[in-house]
């Protein structure tokens, strides 16, 4: 699997994002959990599409939170631990019994993962509690915990999709400035310029500047 990666490690209380590749870029913790979401919105059995609404409002407002240290712009794939996670991943897979083996590392589209954690959501607690692979100890939280875990899916699933159309629309801007008679190589050089500040283009000027004297050119 590609990097950066995204770990999500989902819990009671709080949430942890952690960003890298080789080693740990970025990581934030949120106060949201599968515990403390229901606990604040989810009373009604099933809940109810306000309870759903509220939840989710204090979930992206998490989430926005961990944005402003984790760039979830740049992951490439999400991997998720913990208890919901993996329960969520059950129900996706449409397991007769709980199975580590099965589901550690199991990889699945993500739209199927989503439709599993919204159907769990949306579940009464006994309906939940028939499912075959389901803990006793999660009946009670797993519809929030689900839904912290759609709604950062989705999150991430919304920046690749504005990340793959800001890459296509600068691939169509310098075919239009190529077309136009423009050096695509010079105009991409100008860009990292404009992105510097003053001071090192100042820097930098000056070491050509040096090296050119020293080579006689």
């Amino acid at each position: 699997m590609p990097g950066p990666f995204l770990v999500v490690d989902l819990g009671g209380g709080s949430t942890e994002f952690v960003l890298g590749d080789r080693e740990v870029a970025a990581a934030r913790s949120v106060d949201l959990g599968s515990v403390r979401l229901t606990e604040r919105h989810l009373h009604s059995d099933p809940p109810s599409p306000e309870e759903v609404l509220a939840a989710s409002t204090d979930i992206d407002a998490g989430i926005d939170l961990a944005a402003q240290v984790v760039d979830l712009a740049s992951v490439t794939t999400l991997v998720g631990v913990a208890g919901t996670i993996t329960t969520t991943m059950a129900h996706a897979l449409g397991l007769a019994a709980y199975d580590r083996a099965r589901l550690d590392g199991a990889e699945l589209p993500t739209e199927e993962v989503r439709a599993a954690a919204r159907d769990l959501t949306l579940r009464t607690r006994t309906q939940r509690g028939e499912l075959p692979f389901m803990h006793p100890g999660r009946v009670d939280v797993i519809g929030a915990g689900a839904l912290l875990w759609h709604r950062i899916i989705e999150r991430v699933e919304r920046l690749e999709e504005e990340r793959k159309a800001l890459a296509d629309d600068i691939k169509d801007i310098f075919a239009e400035a190529k077309s136009a008679g423009f050096d695509v190589k010079v105009v991409r050089q100008l860009i990292r310029l404009r992105k510097q500040e003053p001071a090192e283009i100042e820097e930098q000027e000056t070491l050509l500047d040096l090296y050119r004297r020293a080579l006689g050119m």
